[in-house]
């Protein structure tokens, strides 16, 4: 019904294929294992820059993270030590919501 009336979560079809080229990675494995990833569900309602100055400080880890915006509505949150990243995954703010989707890169929350 929300969508008929255009007020459903808008999906841009910009889910073009990954390629991957073979080379060795594990620097960038290591550098990212406490990495989050998301995407903005409606990103011509909500602000990405804002989202990824936000959503640290509302964790109270804001010291402790580093944001990056990926473009087409993805970012990135890189965590400082695995004692963040866990603390993280304590506080159970792992989730979606009608705003963006939080993906879980490397370590695992459990």
């Amino acid at each position: 019904m929300a969508d008929l009336k255009g007020k459903g979560i808008w999906y841009d079809n910009d889910n073009e294929p990954i390629q991957l080229t073979d080379q060795d990675d594990s620097h960038t494995i290591r550098d990212y294992q406490r990495s989050l990833t998301g995407k903005v569900l409606n990103p011509k309602k909500q602000n990405i820059v804002k989202l990824i100055q936000h959503m640290p400080t509302e964790w109270m880890l804001q010291d402790s993270i580093t944001a990056n915006d990926l473009g087409n509505g993805k970012f990135l949150f890189n965590f400082a030590t695995e004692g963040t990243f866990n603390l993280y995954c304590d506080k159970d703010l792992f989730t979606t919501t009608y705003a963006c989707l939080f993906l879980s890169v490397g370590t695992n929350c459990s």
